[in-house]
């Protein structure tokens, strides 16, 4: 778990705009919730696009006070645990953040300086998310056994027949640009002309080296390495998809959207590859309940990532080509599901235990939210790129 922010060299001007933080006093468990953990948040949690109150100030309301519970989950984690280097790193955080409002307060800066500095506490009144919990609720080897065998039950792609995709793909960072593609595209470029005539920064990561799995339309999809799920960003990505067939594109903002002013970058995909695994469950995870008492026998999960040929020193995923590969495949994405399906039910607990009020009336979870729909500079400019181009 890393709670600690980096300093950004780089100046950010960020305008706070947060209706609900002056006329509604929300209250968590009858706390309030300061007026300036709400500003922080509509800068941290919420998309440029998305920050238009009265409108957002429900969506703002529920993620600010979602990562207030998995925080103060945390520290009760570690707080039954002993686990004095986490609860340092988080007082750490905190002590730091106290210092950004001592400074802020006593010295009053203004200009560039006090827009750092906001930016700052955005960041570290929010610092709780995937990443940083993850690592606290891996699943024992018995909730493995239980949630594998359900896949088993349902005949789920990820222990049957897997379809997995290479990709390469293209970052643009103009309309512009990304109308012309869709253009080159549709006449039928291929990924490397697009790349020679735009100068695209390439993600490693993503660049046709890694089998990304893609469940069928009517399957829950599985998350990536940041916790989401693919289909949710590419809606495009199932288990249909050929060679050639160009996904996106997808649209989000480069990572100064904090400041209200970031770049919109559009990103498309190209599948380069496909392959259909060995349709076989694992083995040595489906035979681990005992048939006659109904026990789950104990095994460590890293034994099957232990079992491939001495002489494979890939990581699971980079073949593909036997069927100690794919398992150890499926079992890395599995177990990335399994976590994600943990973590989701952790978060509603929290949020279906704790009473959240606006204005001394209890409200629900339940948010909806379309979108700003051209009311600020910044959801102009991306409902202009949703559109089909």
């Amino acid at each position: 778990m890393k709670f600690a922010v980096s300093v950004l060299t780089t100046i950010l001007t960020i305008t706070i705009v947060s209706a609900q933080s002056s006329a509604s006093i929300v209250t968590l468990n009858g706390e309030v919730i300061a007026n300036e953990k709400l500003s922080h948040g509509e800068l941290f949690l919420l998309e440029p696009h998305e920050r238009c109150s009265p409108h957002s100030d429900a969506l703002l309301r529920e993620r600010a006070v979602e990562a207030i519970l998995l925080e103060r989950w945390l520290v009760d984690h570690f707080t039954a645990k002993d686990a004095k280097s986490d609860l340092e790193a988080i007082a750490f955080n905190r002590n730091t953040l106290a210092d950004l409002i001592r400074y802020l307060e006593k010295e009053n800066p203004q200009g560039e300086e006090r827009d750092n500095i906001l930016f700052q506490m955005a960041l570290y009144n929010y610092s709780t998310d995937f990443y940083d919990i993850k690592d606290e609720i891996k699943l024992t080897s018995a909730e493995y056994e239980v949630e594998n065998q359900h896949l088993v039950d349902i005949a789920h792609p990820l222990v049957n027949t897997t379809v997995a995709f290479k990709v390469r793909g293209i970052d643009l960072f103009s309309l512009e640009d990304s109308a012309n593609v869709a253009e080159m595209f549709r006449a039928g470029a291929d990924i490397e002309e697009v790349r020679e005539q735009y100068m695209p920064h390439v993600n490693p990561v993503r660049d046709g080296k890694r089998w990304i799995p893609a469940m069928p339309k009517d399957v829950d999809p599985v998350p990536d390495y940041n916790g989401k799920y693919w289909r949710d960003q590419y809606p495009e990505w199932n288990a249909d998809m050929q060679i050639g067939q160009v996904v996106g594109p997808h649209i989000r903002w480069t990572d100064s959207k904090m400041t209200g002013k970031g770049t919109l970058t559009y990103t498309y995909f190209v599948v380069v590859d496909r392959l259909e695994t060995e349709n076989h469950t694992n083995e040595k995870a489906d035979t681990r309940i005992d048939r006659i008492t109904g026990s789950i026998k104990s095994f460590s999960i890293n034994d099957l990532f232990k079992e491939k040929q001495e002489s494979d020193y890939r990581k699971p995923g980079d073949g593909l080509t036997s069927i100690a590969e794919q398992r150890s495949f499926k079992s890395m994405w599995k177990m990335r599901l399994f976590e994600k399906n943990k973590f989701d039910a952790l978060r509603n607990k929290l949020r279906e235990n704790a009473e959240v009020q606006v204005n001394g009336v209890t409200v629900s979870s339940d948010v909806e939210f379309a979108g700003c729909e051209g009311a600020t500079p910044a959801s102009v400019a991306y409902l202009e790129a949703s559109k089909p181009h």
